[in-house]
């Protein structure tokens, strides 16, 4: 799929629920993304945001006097509770910062130059669209992914997309049962 496609489609999908809901409901779930080896098959979840356009000086948003490049807060209280939710359920939920891409590495050695340079668990195509939208309309925003394949050179017999479902919709209802029983 068009990279540019993903992400104008996220941020639109997402501006559209946020503007059908109460203000209290947020949550963007999306399918399997890639990663590094030890993460497969298993939730992550980016704890401060994506990497920076500052080096060329133009900020993507500008809200209340804060300027943000390519790096977007997320929500501190859904992280706090995501990983008390995943403690108390015995789930390993990996935590460190997401690379939105606009095209899937596919390869072990760009899978390594963006670690090295990002240092991301994790790469996907709309992360940072979805944070961004959620800045300009000042909701909460957090990231929680499934893992299906590592970064590597491309190998679909390794690929374990339903594992990763499966694992990311496990850990997403526990956490929006704890949310529930906390209003």
């Amino acid at each position: 799929m068009n990279p540019v496609i993903v992400t104008a489609a996220t941020s639109h999908e997402l501006a559209v629920l946020v503007s059908a809901l109460d203000g209290r409901e947020r949550l963007q779930v999306c399918g399997r993304e890639a990663c590094r080896g030890e993460l497969a098959g298993w939730p992550v979840m980016a704890p401060d945001g994506w990497n920076s356009l500052e080096l060329i000086g133009i900020p993507a948003v500008e809200r209340n006097g804060e300027r943000y490049f390519n790096s977007f807060p997320l929500t501190r209280w859904a992280m706090d509770k995501a990983g008390y939710v995943a403690n108390a359920a015995g789930l390993a939920l990996h935590r460190g910062p997401f690379v939105t891409v606009s095209t899937a590495s596919g390869t072990a050695v760009r899978g390594e130059e963006l670690f090295r340079r990002f240092g991301g668990i994790c790469e996907n195509m709309e992360g940072g669209a979805a944070a961004q939208t959620a800045l300009l309309y000042g909701v909460d925003c957090m990231e929680v992914r499934g893992v299906s394949n590592l970064v590597e050179d491309r190998d679909l017999s390794r690929w374990d997309i339903p594992l990763a479902v499966e694992r990311a919709q496990a850990f997403i209802m526990r956490f929006i049962g704890a949310l529930c029983q906390a209003d």
